[in-house]
């Protein structure tokens, strides 16, 4: 029996895959390459695109069907995620795991879909709707569960570098920087060496359980922008408060928010 491969479809099926996964595999372990910067988004297409070129070399060339599925299994992931996170070391086994969840997820629900509608519609159709439906299944979750923790997902922007991470909202959080008259947020010392080119800081008053009064150091950055559930907030020349990194010891975010944020 022969059968005719169709290197336009496959390419176009695998590559869509291939950045769902990445992208779902990376933005649920809060390495947030590719969500906001274009150069990142070129960064999950291209190892995309390398990834399908090289199944289909490996289709066409292969001596073995068997050998070469087992290659794709095994070494396509961790290859594509090594090649994206080169300084996210520390993250880059859950990102890999989270990869083949990703790529059984997505394959599951296309299934589900065939096998109900089966030739009614494009199987292009089925497996766009398919990658399209997890993402934004997956966003909702993922926002919905930070919302009710008050946790959100922040960038900072100082002479044209990016830090990203997650903040902390405080409503109890009042402090109020006197010169700029914005709120202050409190950030920890590991995140502060994180960003480049901050100047000098300034020193105000400020008041909490256990402490009276004392100094805060305050630095300014270009810009904090606060990704809410339905909008972006952003801060311009925003001060931030420097506190001892025990402060945020065990948890999941490096920042606490100014109550006057929403």
């Amino acid at each position: 029996m022969r059968y005719i491969f169709y290197a336009d479809v496959y390419f176009l099926q695998n590559f869509m895959i291939k950045v769902a996964v990445l992208y779902l595999s990376l933005y649920c372990n809060k390495v947030y390459v590719g969500t906001y910067r274009i150069r990142n988004v070129a960064k999950i297409c291209l190892v995309s695109i390398i990834g399908t070129l090289v199944e289909i070399i490996g289709l066409i060339f292969g001596s073995s069907y068997s050998i070469f599925v087992l290659c794709v299994n095994l070494l396509e992931v961790p290859l594509m995620v090594r090649f994206v996170m080169r300084k996210e070391r520390d993250r880059m086994i859950r990102v890999i795991i989270s990869g083949y969840f990703f790529i059984i997820l997505i394959n599951g629900v296309l299934e589900a879909l065939w096998n109900q509608f089966g030739e009614g519609g494009s199987y292009i159709f089925y497996l766009l709707f398919s990658c399209g439906a997890v993402i934004v299944g997956v966003r909702i979750w993922n926002n919905y569960t930070r919302m009710q923790k008050g946790i959100f997902q922040v960038e900072l922007l100082h002479k044209g570098k990016q830090v990203q991470t997650q903040a902390f909202y405080d409503s109890g959080n009042r402090l109020i920087d006197p010169y700029t008259k914005k709120g202050v947020h409190i950030v920890s010392e590991r995140l502060l060496q994180r960003i480049e080119g901050v100047d000098s800081p300034v020193y105000i008053p400020y008041q909490s359980l256990g402490n009276e009064m004392g100094m805060l150091e305050v630095y300014y950055i270009d810009e904090l922008i606060v990704e809410a559930e339905k909008q972006r907030k952003r801060i311009q020349n925003c001060p931030l408060g420097v506190t001892k990194d025990n402060l945020f010891e065990g948890k999941n975010y490096e920042i606490i928010l100014s109550e006057e944020v929403f």
